[in-house]
């Protein structure tokens, strides 16, 4: 006599190890900083510099790589992720990037547990960081640079960089990302320049 009972398990249990089989690995990806060694912007080697805190939007805050369909829809792609949470990332390339076009290694970010008084503080809201316009990145910051020692409030400032990129690619969409980051950091390092 046949078991229909275990017919359709068999089944199941096949459907169910086909589909596991067949997903697609999922890729991690990081924002990096400055790929060549940059020209120094000045060096200021005793500067010391906090850096945060960084207010990044509540949608971005997510494992898997967004992106933009028009003006109001936000595609996060399925098996395309980061390898550590966006504003963390963002951070630390960021300081990197202010420590070698500045020449000093005195760069503190948020939270500054440990952190000895630092001269000036950058603080950082990020209204954009994300793929938009269908073929570029776009990075939208308004930042503040205040002196510590006596709070006095220097810059308030706003600006957004673009950079194209393939929208096919994800490598070439954290790339242009990074670039981004990149051309932010040579602004505030110029900033930074002018007050010390």
């Amino acid at each position: 006599m046949i078991n229909y009972y275990k017919i359709l398990t068999l089944v199941i249990l096949s459907v169910c190890f086909l589909g596991c089989g067949g997903s697609k690995p999922s890729r991690y990806y990081i924002l990096s900083e400055m790929a060549s060694p940059p020209k120094i912007v000045a060096d200021k080697s005793g500067l010391q510099i906090g850096i945060g805190p960084v207010r990044f939007p509540e949608h971005l805050r997510r494992p898997q790589i967004g992106s933009f369909i028009g003006r109001n829809q936000l595609k996060f792609a399925e098996y395309d992720r980061w390898a550590e949470p966006l504003d963390e990332n963002f951070l630390r390339v960021l300081s990197e990037n202010l420590s070698e076009l500045l020449q000093t290694d005195k760069v503190y970010t948020y939270p500054f547990i440990g952190a000895p008084q630092f001269d000036y503080q950058l603080i950082l809201d990020i209204r954009e960081f994300v793929m938009k316009q269908q073929d570029a990145v776009i990075l939208s910051v308004q930042w503040q640079i205040i002196k510590t020692d006596d709070q006095e409030l220097l810059s308030t400032q706003r600006a957004t960089y673009r950079q194209p990129v393939n929208p096919e690619d994800y490598s070439s969409i954290v790339e242009g990302m990074s670039q981004t980051i990149e051309n932010f950091s040579r602004v505030i390092a110029e900033n930074f320049s002018n007050y010390y």
